[in-house]
């Protein structure tokens, strides 16, 4: 559902529960949810269905997202420590997490092989630059 001020998301679950989300702060705040927050969250659910002035707020979270300034999600390949570290997925990290893994599964298997091409864009990507070398390592973003 879309809101024209807040980019909100309502997931039915079952038992006629809903998940409402979406609020998001750039910070390194670790508090509890603000009284804000919360007023623009809901009321963008009610402006979509007036339903939801009858609910119950069972409970409230708030969690960090891990993202990098860009927004996009980065696929680091130390081959020396032969590590590969995924982050930056950001809020949509359920959605998008299929889609970084395969890209740096072509990676890992390119360097297994020992292809040359290995930091190459894997040709499944789906953003453009995805890897890049980066003081010896390959960055997917």
């Amino acid at each position: 559902l879309l809101h024209p001020r807040y980019p909100i998301y309502i997931a039915p679950k079952p038992n006629h529960l809903y998940v409402i989300g979406a609020t998001e702060l750039e910070s390194e705040d670790d508090s509890p949810m603000s009284v804000r927050s919360a007023l623009e969250l809901l009321s963008a659910a009610y402006s979509l269905h007036p339903a939801f002035g009858e609910a119950r707020v069972l409970e409230l979270n708030v969690q960090r997202r891990p993202t990098r300034p860009d927004h996009l999600p980065a696929v680091r390949v130390d081959e020396e420590a032969r590590v590969v570290r995924l982050n930056g997925l950001y809020r949509h990290g359920f959605l998008i997490a299929p889609a970084v893994v395969e890209a740096a599964c072509e990676v890992v298997r390119a360097l297994a092989d020992g292809d040359p091409a290995a930091h190459a864009v894997p040709a499944s990507a789906r953003w453009p630059g995805m890897i890049a070398p980066v003081h010896g390592q390959a960055v997917l973003h």
